[in-house]
């Protein structure tokens, strides 16, 4: 009878980490270690919790400076009129997911400050030229961020 109670009590956990799996964990396997762009391959290179963002073997500087580096992912790749958008991910701790854009042109990578509320699963979108972020703050408040440009701004509340 212990065995039992026990037996449930595993299999009622697992079936909890297998719904949160499908809840939200279905976003960490499209992440991606490198993708092939236009401009050659952007890759993530390094030891978790000290990722390198490369293109094509050389190793770009995130606005911030390399402290900012932390568990780099590549999340989705977007067309624009200015050449390739990359969505990438950038934790610096556990408990929050940041997010950056790198702009990749005829003339050289852009890559935006980190940006988000630390929600790891935001609504993403694409318009023409402009992308849009909408994420859920500590709040629960939803926050919208925009990219255009090789700009993002976070959209003003009415």
């Amino acid at each position: 009878m212990k065995y039992r109670v026990e037996f449930k009590k595993l299999f009622c956990c697992a079936i909890g980490l297998l719904g949160s799996y499908l809840a939200h964990g279905a976003d960490f396997l499209q992440t991606k270690d490198f993708l092939q762009t236009k401009h050659g391959v952007l890759s993530i290179a390094g030891d978790f919790q000290q990722n390198k963002l490369v293109l094509n073997g050389k190793t770009l500087s995130l606005p911030g400076g390399d402290a900012d580096y932390a568990s780099l992912a590549i999340i989705e790749k977007y067309i624009v009129n200015d050449g390739e958008v990359i969505l990438i991910s950038d934790s610096p701790s556990a408990v929050c997911q940041l997010y950056r854009f790198v702009v990749l042109n005829k003339t050289h990578p852009i890559i935006t400050p980190a940006f988000g509320t630390c929600d790891d699963n935001p609504s993403v979108s694409q318009k023409s030229d402009y992308i849009t972020l909408k994420m859920k703050n500590k709040k629960a408040k939803t926050e919208t961020f925009i990219y255009s440009n090789g700009i993002v701004k976070k959209m003003k509340k009415n």
